[in-house]
């Protein structure tokens, strides 16, 4: 019995330290092929699809940030070009409003009777009173909208208009004791509501008090020409500088993003570069795994091969339960050693026959897509620098047109004073004179010359509707809009001698022209004295003739009606273009950011992740070989 346990219990023994071989071997099979069956990315992968990432991001910027800043400089000249329209306007209500109370007083005081009226008419005196009164009504609440549309404008404005509105620096008159002045400083924006809120109160007094020397009416007629009219022209002047300087200091602006988004576009090769090699090279380092295997048994292995195929089923069996004994013998692994120490005597590590890897393919596709993208921002780029090119042209022309219709207005309410008074309140008759003969007419004759000058300029630039409207108004028969514009006149054919049927210019040049000669006319019949009395009836005749009738429904009907729908017309073409141009932008941007992350998701995701299994397929292949014949290490295949 004793000898019988002894056997058993070695036999047993011998049985499970065989097992215990076996699984050993089981187990480090297993781990091995756990490590080449692992998906994990690796870590040059990582950093090229990472790369990816981050190339993707910033196109995406920059991209972004050019639409954004483009649009926004767009937006700015569209607000711009508003506000030279609205400070031209501002200006001309003004003039409109000081007229017509100027006027009342003189109706008042009995020197402004109708033309061919030599005979004091009271009905014809209240219905133009109530006429006078319903345009200083409608201008004041025009003067409202206008300034509060300037105030609440989010433009940026350069310092020296910044300061119109922001400094004390407009100085309003007010009367004194005695023949003393008193003056006080307000901001821009605060003298045109003092100004407003004085001709509220002007409008609603009692006719009697329309005289000079009332309070209200003195500051009005004062303050309406004096500093606060300079201030006011000088921050339309300066609205027109920055239009000018936003259509060409932007450029500047869009050259240095196009410079940045070209070196995003063209760097990323540079940045791509070593990415792209550190891939090939892992690449390559996978394929070293199978160079790493032993020759003692690559050899082994292909004369077994040759054996399998030769041998029946039943050889193949002991074959394996050789190869079994074989490994619990460790008569491979003293192989695998001596292959090692044949490899430490110097030879030199075996490399593959045309290892040299060429990524030409990879930088040829990608520099099409590189192409493709800096094609987006250079068309962008030459877009904005056209449409930047003629806002120059634009505010030339919106200079001239908008110049014509203040500069008309103030003329003629300044010659007013001038007849009625003898003297403006600021100005002396021989100064007011001086002002109208020698800067007001040459500079009219000069923006109405600009505006057909910078029109023909302008033809590239505009659609042919603005063309065709210019065309209507300033050199075709303005009566076919008397109905549209709402003039007072019956005979519109035969006013101004006609003037009116060739057109709006004509009859600039045509009111400009009867300015001077009554301007030549005053200064022959009105001696120079100051004596107001003694040339009373002459100022009476001046005031009674029809061309001053003429004249006033020229500036304040014809020339204000039709330069307005001018000048909207010129703004609504320009707005047209804005549009078209912002629609188109968006529409590219959107297919732009679109296309790009479809290229990204269904291009460069893919190629990488397909770089990541070309990887994993190759080392799947040493699954096929006996973890004994391959002479790996844990190690060396995770530091792949």
């Amino acid at each position: 019995f004793f000898f019988f346990f002894f056997f058993f219990f070695k036999q047993k023994t011998a049985y499970e330290i065989s097992a215990c071989l076996v699984g050993s071997e089981m187990c480090i099979r297993d781990s091995f092929n756990a490590a080449l069956n692992e998906k994990s990315m690796p870590s040059s992968i990582k950093r090229l699809k990472l790369s990816g990432y981050v190339i993707i991001l910033v196109i995406i910027a920059l991209a972004s940030t050019e639409f954004g800043v483009i649009l926004a400089q767009f937006n700015d000249i569209k607000e711009n070009i508003n506000m030279v329209k609205y400070s031209r306007e501002r200006i001309a209500v003004q003039m409109k409003m000081a007229f017509y109370i100027n006027k009342i007083v003189l109706i008042v005081k009995g020197e402004n009777i109708h033309p061919n009226m030599h005979i004091k008419n009271e009905d014809l005196r209240n219905s133009n009173i109530a006429t006078a009164q319903g345009y200083i009504a409608e201008s004041l609440n025009r003067y409202y909208e206008i300034q509060n549309l300037i105030s609440l404008s989010k433009l940026s404005l350069s310092k020296d208009n910044k300061n119109l509105y922001s400094d004390k620096c407009v100085t309003l008159y007010y009367k004194g004791s005695g023949t003393e002045n008193i003056t006080k400083s307000y901001t821009l924006t605060e003298a045109i509501q003092q100004l407003a809120s004085e001709v509220f109160t002007v409008h609603s007094l009692p006719l009697g008090l329309y005289v000079l020397g009332n309070d209200d009416i003195d500051f009005v007629l004062h303050n309406s020409f004096a500093d606060l009219y300079t201030k006011m022209a000088h921050s339309a002047d300066l609205f027109i500088k920055e239009l000018k300087d936003r259509g060409d200091k932007k450029k500047i602006s869009i050259y240095i993003l196009y410079a940045f988004e070209l070196a995003a576009c063209f760097g990323s090769i540079i940045f791509l570069f070593p990415m792209v090699s550190s891939v090939s090279q892992t690449r390559l380092s996978v394929l070293s795994l199978f160079l790493d295997i032993p020759q003692n048994n690559v050899r082994l292995l292909e004369k077994k091969a040759e054996k399998f195929v030769s041998k029946s089923n039943e050889e193949v069996v002991d074959d394996i339960l050789s190869h079994e004994g074989d490994i619990l013998t460790g008569s491979l692994t003293l192989n695998a050693n001596a292959e090692i120490e044949s490899s430490r005597t110097g030879r030199h590590k075996r490399k593959f026959k045309n290892n040299n890897t060429s990524n030409a393919m990879f930088y040829l596709q990608y520099g099409f897509a590189v192409l493709i993208m800096a094609g987006y921002f250079s068309f962008n780029f030459a877009t904005a620098y056209v449409f930047l090119g003629r806002i120059a042209k634009y505010g030339r022309e919106l200079d001239a047109t908008t110049g014509i219709h203040a500069e008309t207005t103030n003329s003629y309410a300044v010659y007013q004073e001038l007849v009625g008074h003898r003297m403006l309140l600021m100005m002396t008759e021989n100064e007011a004179f001086q002002y109208l003969a020698k800067d007001k007419i040459p500079l009219m004759y000069t923006t109405a010359s600009e505006i057909q000058n910078s029109h023909n300029d302008n033809q590239g630039s505009f659609k042919e509707d603005y063309k065709d409207t210019f065309i209507e108004i300033m050199r075709d028969d303005l009566c076919r809009y008397k109905t549209h514009f709402g003039f007072t006149f019956i005979s519109c054919d035969g006013f101004l001698d006609g003037t009116i049927v060739e057109g709006l210019h004509p009859v600039i040049i045509n009111y400009i022209e009867k300015l001077r000669e009554k301007l030549t006319a005053y200064r022959a019949y009105m001696p120079d004295t100051g004596d107001t009395s003694a040339n009373e009836e002459i100022t009476e005749k001046f005031l009674t003739l029809k061309d001053m009738s003429d004249m006033e429904l020229t500036v304040f009907e014809v020339i204000d009606f039709s330069i307005k729908y001018l000048i909207d017309a010129l703004i609504e073409s320009y707005t047209s273009q804005y549009d078209g141009e912002v629609t188109k932008r968006i529409i590219l941007f959107v297919c732009f950011i679109i296309l790009l992350l479809i290229a990204f998701l269904a291009i460069w995701t893919p190629f990488t992740n397909w770089l990541n299994e070309e990887i994993w397929n190759t080392k799947t292949m040493l699954t096929l070989i006996p973890v004994s014949y391959t002479h790996l290490t844990l190690p060396t295949i995770y530091s792949v």
